[in-house]
């Protein structure tokens, strides 16, 4: 097995998620990306609960590639606190060897 992961991101809005996914996928930080627009969210801020229409990102990637994801997300995400989750995954030798082929910087 490799060292892979999968970074969630569920606190981009729509407007902005093609332009963040193609940069990630064009400087090959990432093998694939999936989008699912339109999640609610409910969470607290600033002592209120607020609810907000937002989109996540499942981000597959090398660990190698964990730490300039993690700069590339802090310098071009709108939010002030935005939410960066990192997995770590096991998969099907052919999709694992495909990811590491993939998510070469």
């Amino acid at each position: 097995m490799f060292n892979c992961a999968k970074i969630i991101i569920t606190t981009l809005p729509k407007t902005k998620v093609k332009t963040f996914v193609n940069r990630l996928l064009s400087k090959k930080l990432a093998a694939c990306v999936n989008i699912l627009h339109n999640v609610e969210s409910a969470y607290w801020w600033q002592g209120k609960i607020v609810t907000d229409k937002e989109s996540i990102l499942l981000i597959k990637t090398t660990k190698n590639n964990i730490r300039s994801i993690k700069n590339f997300f802090i310098e071009h995400h709108p939010y002030a606190v935005p939410e960066l989750l990192i997995q770590d995954v096991k998969g099907s030798d052919n999709y694992m060897n495909w990811l590491k082929q993939e998510a070469k910087k």
